[in-house]
């Protein structure tokens, strides 16, 4: 097993897929690797009928710190970092919104910037009550506005832009997405 396949782990059982995040000594900061690891398991669970859920989870204190600030700043060509964003996380985010499977994030520590996003296309998210979420973002766009209008709605989005502060949760988490059809918090269409 390479260092970056150990950075995720897969276990199946019971049908259930379940995917860590497993950089526990880096608060389970996200890589392009991780990210496109991620992808490609949700995409293969497409066509296993053992797997009937896909769980995303962080290893041990946090679910993760967000994107590895090493490489978002790092001298990587601008090329590869674009290609890294719409071949990695927009794909991966893509794939987790598309699936037929059930994909649930169970989170809990910090759930930050990257690793927020990647809950986002979830269907479930379930939060410990020691979870903290935020967007931070130190690059204006690369990634929360992904999903906003699509999870939100345009009429919610001046008023859920996330404070600079982290939100802590209450345990509870939301399910903005649905497969027949879309409302806002309040029931409306």
């Amino acid at each position: 097993m390479t260092s970056f396949e150990e950075h995720l782990k897969i276990e199946i059982s019971s049908g259930v897929m379940r995917l860590t995040i497993n950089r526990p000594q880096k608060l389970n900061v996200l890589t392009p690797d991780i990210y496109r690891r991620i992808g490609d398991a949700v995409l293969s669970a497409q066509n296993d009928d053992a797997e009937q859920v896909i769980v995303l989870c962080g290893a041990r204190r946090a679910f993760s710190a967000g994107f590895d600030l090493k490489i978002e700043v790092s001298d990587t060509n601008h090329a590869a970092k674009i290609d890294n964003l719409q071949n990695g996380a927009n794909r991966t985010r893509w794939l987790i919104w598309d699936s037929v499977k059930p994909v649930v994030a169970a989170i809990h520590g910090y759930c930050l910037v990257g690793a927020f996003e990647l809950t986002m296309p979830c269907g479930l998210t379930i939060a410990a009550k020691s979870t903290i979420l935020g967007e931070p973002e130190i690059l204006f766009g690369s990634g929360a506005a992904f999903m906003m209008e699509r999870l939100l709605g345009r009429n919610l989005l001046g008023v859920t832009t996330m404070p600079p502060r982290p939100i802590r949760s209450r345990g509870i988490s939301h399910n903005y997405k649905s497969t027949s059809h879309r409302r806002d918090i309040h029931g409306n269409a």
